[in-house]
C-alpha cells in the first residue's frame, strides 16, 4: 500500500488506462497501451516494484513457455501462474506492441483467436485474460480499488500555470484533429473522383435514388469500422519504416491516420469517409500504405453495396 496521496493518484490513473483497454475496444488500442505505458513509468512505486521483478525475469523463455498448441493446431497464450512473472511478462510484451516489434492485430489474431472470426471478440479476449490480470495484481499489491477508478473523487495533482497552458494547447490540438478542412478535403474528393470515375460510373437514377442503397444496420457499422481501424493502426505500424517519404508526407500520413481513429471511435461515417479520401491522395507515393488504403475504399464500397437474398 502506498503512503503518498500523489503516488496513490498515479496508480488509480494507471489503473483507470487498464480500464480503457478492458472496457474499450481495439479502435485507438495503441494509443491506450501507449497511455498505459505512460501512467506506469508516471508511478515510482508501481516502476520499482516491476523493475525488481525484471531483474531476473527471461522474457523469451517465458514468451516461448506461454504458448500451448492444441489438437486443433491452435495456439494459445497462457500467462505464468505467478504475480512475480506475470507483471513483467505483460510489460514486455506491451512493450513489445508499442514499439511495433509485436504486431497487436496478429497477435491477438494468433492467440486469442475466436471461433467465429469475431475481431472485436478476439480483443475482448486479450483484454480479459491478458490486461485484467496486471491491472488486479498491481491494484492488490497498492491496495487500490479495481473498478470505477476514473470517477473516483482523488485530490488532483498541483500543476504550474506554465504546465497547464501546456495541457490546454494539447486539449486544443486534439479538437483541431477532429476537425476538417472542408475546402481541402473537397478538392482531393474531386481528383479522386476524377480518378476513378470510371471505376465508380453508375446510372443516373441509381446514384440519384437514395432508396438503391441497402439499410446500415448497427452491426454492418461496428465492422466496418473496426475494419477501418485495423489498417489504420498498420499504417501507423509501417509508417517509421518507410525511408523514401519526405517527412512532412509521413506527418501528414500520421496525421490523417490519427484522425480517422479517432472519426472510428466517435463513430462518424461522414467524417471517416472524406479522409479515406485524402489519406489515399496524400499516401500515393507509398506502395506499402497504398495496400492498406485500397483496402479501406474496398471496405468503404463493401459497406454500401447490397445484399443478395
Amino acid at each position: 500500500m502506498t503512503n503518498s496521496l500523489e503516488e496513490y493518484a498515479k496508480i488509480c490513473s494507471l489503473i483507470a488506462s487498464c480500464n480503457d483497454i478492458i472496457n474499450g475496444k481495439f479502435i485507438l488500442a495503441y494509443n491506450k497501451i501507449s497511455a498505459l505505458l505512460k501512467n506506469l513509468t508516471a508511478s515510482k512505486e508501481v516502476y520499482n516494484l516491476l523493475a525488481n521483478h525484471l531483474s531476473s525475469f527471461d522474457f523469451e523463455r517465458e514468451f516461448s513457455r506461454a504458448q500451448l498448441r492444441s489438437a486443433k493446431e491452435k495456439t494459445k497464450l497462457v500467462l505464468p501462474d505467478t504475480p512475480d512473472k506475470v507483471l513483467p511478462f505483460v510489460f514486455c510484451v506491451l512493450v513489445n506492441i508499442n514499439n511495433h516489434t509485436i504486431d497487436l492485430d496478429q497477435f491477438i489474431s494468433e492467440f486469442f483467436k475466436s471461433e467465429t472470426g469475431n475481431h472485436a471478440e478476439e480483443f475482448q479476449s486479450f483484454a480479459k485474460e491478458f490486461i485484467l490480470p496486471f491491472r488486479d495484481i498491481i491494484a492488490k499489491a497498492f491496495d487500490v480499488p479495481q473498478d470505477s477508478i476514473s470517477s473516483m473523487k482523488v485530490q488532483p495533482l498541483k500543476t504550474s500555470k506554465k504546465e497547464e497552458e501546456e495541457n490546454m494547447k494539447k486539449a486544443e490540438e486534439l479538437e483541431k484533429k477532429a476537425e476538417l478542412d472542408e475546402e481541402f478535403l473537397e478538392e482531393l474528393e474531386e481528383e479522386f473522383e476524377d480518378d476513378d470515375e470510371e471505376e465508380f460510373e453508375e446510372d443516373d437514377d441509381e446514384c440519384e435514388d437514395e432508396k438503391d442503397y441497402p439499410e446500415l444496420t448497427a452491426e454492418r457499422i461496428e465492422e466496418f469500422f473496426e475494419e477501418i481501424a485495423s489498417n489504420c493502426n498498420q499504417i501507423l505500424a509501417e509508417l517509421p519504416y518507410e525511408k523514401r517519404l519526405k517527412d512532412n508526407i509521413k506527418d501528414d500520413i500520421e496525421y490523417i491516420a490519427e484522425t480517422i481513429l479517432f472519426n472510428c471511435e466517435q463513430q462518424d461515417l461522414t467524417n471517416t469517409n472524406a479522409l479515406i479520401t485524402a489519406l489515399d491522395y496524400v499516401a500515393q507515393k507509398s506502395k506499402t500504405i497504398k495496400i492498406y488504403t485500397k483496402e479501406m475504399k474496398n471496405v468503404l464500397a463493401c459497406l454500401y453495396e447490397g445484399e443478395e437474398d
